[in-house]
């Protein structure tokens, strides 16, 4: 017998972020084998997705002039809040709000 009580292992966030991250590339890269590798896809292929768009689309070569952000005041305070809780900084790590990602999601859900 051990005097070591029995200890429980530690999982690191940054690790499970990048677990999930892998897991979920894996589905999208299963359905583009389509057949090249013996693999086929449930059903055979998809019709693409039809839909009018929004808007027209942007020149993203001109940073001066970016689309209106649309995230209120309130919903930029919360994901700030939200994106520390998932991603908190840890030791020489910074937290996922000093390095802009309520910037980035405010970005990327304002873009047509």
């Amino acid at each position: 017998m051990t005097d070591r009580p029995h200890e429980t292992p530690v999982l690191d966030r940054r690790v499970t972020l990048r677990w999930i991250a892998a897991a979920m590339a894996a589905g999208p890269l299963a359905a583009a084998c389509d057949g090249t590798i013996g693999g086929s896809w449930p059903g055979g292929k998809l019709d693409p997705i039809v839909a009018p768009g929004i808007a027209a689309d942007q020149d993203y070569l001109d940073t001066a002039a970016p689309w209106p952000l649309t995230m209120t005041e309130a919903e930029r305070k919360a994901a700030t809040a939200l994106v520390d809780i998932i991603l908190p900084a840890e030791g020489d790590h910074p937290a996922a709000s000093q390095v802009g990602i309520p910037a980035f999601i405010d970005e990327w859900i304002s873009a047509p």
